[in-house]
């Protein structure tokens, strides 16, 4: 928290002449929407979840709803070892730098624009960074390789989700694609159309003549800004099957709390709640022990405990951890699906060595 505090910026301002940047993007819209009518610009239009290449997820046949398959996500708390005060300093600058980016171009509105199914250009108040803003050397090599293939690979951000119809079609689809698709409550659709809820997430867009032409989430997070409790209230997360085990998720909770605390102040008070969802969505042991990594309490949480189902908010008044993901975790995530499922996780100093030799023996 303290190097966070710490890290200055440059203040955010709007342009005084922010009218004369509206009214000069509206007459250049005029003039690109002629051009793009006669180059047959495709609709805009969202893809596949999740397309991507081979991963350590989608190398091996297995049931998401398994125990054994959740219990595979759990990452091995030995190899995360945090970072030096000198490396959190660096590692923060970058992640700020990245928000703060973000929220220039939203006050610049430098945004993306498109074309709608009438092939108008309208605004999608989508601010975005490129994906390798938000990455550093410490992070997952998966994470890290997705992040920078492409220059199509971004972050996005939207400070209301109600203003843009694509946005929504993203959530349902994505949702609809998820093995949560009989358990979300109509009401959680109807919540993100009415209520002012952000989007924060990596995606992959294809433009064409400088305009959102296709794009596909792969992690998002949507929150909403508690003004009265000064808290940040996360009502769904969701990230593609073979991205769940990098630190992908994290790093957008993690945005999300330095972009409330720059946009805000709302010093990294943040809940994950299922106020939205629904109450069918609980938090098995997977879940408790993922987000206890996290510095979320979930001691209260007694959901998976008694098996009721009922609403659940689970809070964090601290910074989410930043986490070492680097070789060795890499070689015990992959070799922990090559090497006997009996196999015990723990670890003595200099047995990941072993786990090296064993996928390349493997392979």
């Amino acid at each position: 928290m303290e190097v966070i505090l710490d890290i200055k910026l440059v203040k955010v301002t709007r342009p005084n002449n922010n009218h004369v940047v509206k009214e000069n993007q509206m007459v250049a819209s005029w003039t690109k929407s002629k051009q793009i009518l006669q180059n047959a610009l495709p609709k805009l239009q969202d893809d596949n979840v999740g397309e991507d290449s081979l991963s350590s997820q989608s190398l091996f046949d297995q049931d998401i709803n398994s125990d054994g398959y959740l219990n595979s996500l759990v990452p091995l708390e030995c190899f995360l070892t945090i970072e030096s005060h000198a490396n959190l300093q660096e590692i923060y600058t970058v992640l700020c730098k990245s928000v703060h980016d973000i929220r220039v171009k939203l006050a610049t509105n430098d945004t993306i624009f498109g074309i709608d199914k009438n092939q108008s250009v309208i605004d999608t108040t989508i601010a975005e960074n490129r994906a390798t803003s938000a990455v550093t050397t410490i992070d997952d090599i998966e994470f890290w390789d997705w992040a920078g293939r492409t220059q199509s690979h971004s972050l996005w951000y939207c400070d209301d989700r109600s203003k843009l119809t694509m946005l929504q079609i993203l959530v349902e689809k994505a949702l609809r694609k998820s093995w949560h698709d009989n358990m979300v409550s109509m009401e959680f659709f109807e919540g993100i159309t009415t209520s002012k809820i952000q989007f924060m997430g990596f995606v992959s867009q294809h433009t064409k003549k400088d305009y959102l032409s296709r794009f596909h989430p792969i992690s998002f997070v949507l929150f909403r800004t508690d003004v009265y409790s000064s808290s940040t209230v996360v009502v769904c997360t969701l990230t593609t099957r073979n991205h769940i085990q990098s630190n992908m998720q994290d790093r957008l909770l993690q945005l999300v709390q330095i972009y409330q605390y720059q946009a805000h102040k709302i010093k990294f008070l943040m809940i994950i709640s299922n106020e939205l969802v629904g109450v069918d969505i609980t938090l098995n042991y997977s879940s408790h022990f993922g987000y206890n990594v996290m510095s979320f309490d979930t001691s209260t949480v007694t959901q998976d405990c008694d098996n009721t189902d009922g609403y659940f908010g689970i809070t964090t008044h601290r910074p989410i951890p930043v986490l070492q993901y680097g070789n060795s975790f890499t070689w015990a995530k992959y070799c922990y699906m090559v090497l006997h499922p009996d196999m015990i996780r723990k670890l003595k100093p200099g047995q990941d060595t072993s786990y090296c030799n064993a996928l390349r023996s493997f392979l």
